[in-house]
Parts: structure tokens; sequence; C-alpha cells
């Protein structure tokens, strides 16, 4: 019959033309099966260039072929389908691709492998008047029963574990979560997975101090060492946590001048800032704006208040004016007052005299 025939007869009376998987089962059936004349057929067919062992649906692998020397060589064109050489005089249990119209004695297997035979962790693999397993990885056993473990995992301190374990605990496949509290962060991978062979995907993860935003009070860089942290302030803050501002005295303000030291909520802070102000009519002389430092000191020469010059001009304006005037009014006053004593010292004298006053003139007559 050929390749097809045999191949539906085999389907109906056992399972399927034989699935040669190993190069034992050549030397078995070598061994075992009588000479044909015309030899057998093997269930491995070319399908889309490759070649299939067609009873399982796999492609052929090199170290399971026995080609007989020089094949598969497609000799007679259309060669698609596999006899096997049984106590053939030349390469006893070898194979040769033929055309699938030949006839050939079907050479048919019956299935010894069931679903559970590996416990669904491997490939059961049929064997003359047998199977066995080929585990798949991370199992192993007769029927793969059995899994991989991996060592065991803990909850880290400052944080947690949650693990699933289709398989049981810390056995292939199984997958575990860390987490950490506030403030501490892991310092591995946070999902860690058992793997095939035995080993995590990581190292056991570990919480460590992690810096926060506010771990230096936002005045300072924090630095992790050693499974702490350390906070290098900046300038004009101090303390484990910068949380200190450095403070500079109380400014006072000037004489007939005020002080304002805007956003100061009563501290005066590193960075603060006092701008000085004088009232009208005065000038202010030295810094205007005056700012605390990282010492606590005010930088700068604190102002004065002095009176404007122009205002300053015109009062000495007015001062040597008065000056100029007022021995002229202290002449004039001397003056009037003598005039007045004399007109009383004129009036007295007229009361005793019966005579009119003689009116003498400066003239030559007066001296005739």
């Amino acid at each position: 019959m050929n390749w097809i025939i045999a191949r539906k007869w085999c389907q109906a009376h056992y399972i399927d033309l034989v699935a040669i998987q190993s190069r034992e089962e050549n030397v078995y059936l070598n061994d075992y099966l009588p000479q044909q004349k015309k030899y057998y057929w093997i269930g491995i067919r070319k399908l889309k260039r490759e070649w299939n062992l067609v009873a399982i649906n796999k492609s052929l692998t090199p170290e399971v072929s026995n080609w007989a020397p020089n094949e598969p060589n497609n000799g007679k064109g259309n060669e698609r389908c596999v006899e096997i050489y049984i106590k053939s005089a030349k390469n006893s249990g070898t194979w040769n691709d033929e055309s699938c119209l030949r006839n050939k004695t079907a050479l048919c297997y019956k299935a010894s492998c069931r679903p559970d035979s590996c416990s669904g962790n491997g490939e059961c693999m049929e064997n003359i008047n047998n199977h066995t397993c080929k585990c798949s990885q991370g199992f192993y056993g007769v029927r793969c029963e059995n899994a991989i473990k991996c060592r065991e995992l803990a909850s880290p301190a400052h944080g947690s574990m949650r693990c699933t374990r289709p398989l049981g605990s810390f056995f292939y496949k199984a997958e575990c979560e860390f987490h950490c509290e506030e403030r501490y962060r892991l310092n591995t991978s946070s999902k860690l997975l058992c793997g095939p062979d035995g080993q995590w995907t990581d190292s056991q993860p570990q919480c460590e101090v992690s810096c926060q935003l506010d771990s230096c009070s936002g005045n300072g860089e924090c630095v992790e060492t050693n499974n702490s942290l350390k906070c290098r302030c900046f300038q004009g803050f101090y303390g484990q946590r910068c949380e200190s501002a450095v403070l500079c005295s109380i400014i006072q303000a000037p004489r007939d001048g005020s002080v304002i030291c805007p956003g100061s909520t009563g501290e005066l802070r590193y960075g603060s800032t006092c701008s000085f102000a004088c009232h009208a009519g005065f000038t202010l002389h030295g810094t205007k704006v005056m700012m605390c430092n990282a010492s606590g000191e005010w930088v700068g020469e604190k102002p004065l208040c002095q009176v404007h010059r122009s205002l300053l001009m015109d009062v000495v304006k007015w001062v040597v004016a008065a000056l100029t005037v007022l021995p002229i009014i202290v002449w004039v006053f001397i003056l009037y007052q003598r005039k007045k004593k004399a007109k009383q010292f004129g009036l007295n004298n007229d009361t005793y005299s019966d005579n009119p006053p003689e009116v003498y003139r400066n003239s030559a007559e007066s001296l005739i």
C-alpha cells in the first residue's frame, strides 16, 4: 500500500504510522521486525520544505534523524515520504526518501502515552512497548511530578512580602512581591520569580532608608550612606534635618527715618532684606537695603537720615540776612530812644521859662 493508504490503515487499527523519536528505536525496530522485500513506511513526511513526524506534528531534529548516506536526495523527484531499511544488506536501520505512491508495508504503533503520563509537566515520548517523559524546564522525575524549588525568602525589616505559589511554597513559578514602609525603599527588584534552574531572578530584597522630598526640610541636600541619611545643609541653615535657619538681630530704623523688612514673620532669617527710607525733608546716606547673611550678620553699613542740603542753605541764608539786618534795627532803635528822651527833656525846660524860645540863626545877621 502507498504511504497515504498505509497511514489511514494504521489510524484505523492502531494509532498512526510509527513516529521514531530516538536512535534506540531505530535499533530496536531493525532487530525486532522481519525483513520485507519493499521495506516499511514510517510516519515521516516532507511538508513545506521540512520533514515532519506526522503523528505528533513535530519537525524532525538532527539528533533523531537516521538517514542513509547521501539521503534524502529526492533522486526520482517528488520523494516526500520516508521508508526504513529493515535488515537490509547495506545501511540496515537507516532511512530513505521515497515517492509516497510506492507500495510498502505499513509500520504502525500503539500508543502508551496518556494525558497524565507526564503529570502535565513534560512531553510523553513513545517508545517500543513503553514511553518516557521529557520534562519541561523546572520539573523532574520519572513522570515529571516534581518541581524545582528555590531557597525560601522572608519579609524584609520595615517591609512586607506577598507570594503567589501555583506549585507550592517557593517552587518553580512562585512569584513574590515586596513593599517597604514609608521613608524606605527596596534595594533590588520589587518582584522576584523562581526560575526553572532553582534560582530567584534577583537577590532577597531589603528595605533601606530613602531620601524624601522633606528629608532635609527643603533646606539641604539628602545623601544616602550605609542605610542611613545625612543632610548637607544649604548656606544659612543648620540642624540634623536642616530645620533651623540662621537669624539676624532686629534692626532699628534710623533717626528721622523708617525700616521695612518685607516677608518677615517676626524672625529675620538668612536671606531676609530690610530697606530704609527717610521722612520728608531728609536724605538717606548709606546702604538703602541690608541683607542677613549666612553668619547671622547684616551686610552693609546702617544708613543715616540727614536734612536736605537745599533746606539747610535756605536756613543759613535767613540767618545771615538776619544777622546783617539786626545791627541796623538795633541802631535805629537806639536812635529812636535817644530822640524820645531828648524831647522829654525839652518839654520839661519850657515849664520854667517865661520867655518864648529864641531862634538862633547861623548867619551874619546874628552878629550885628
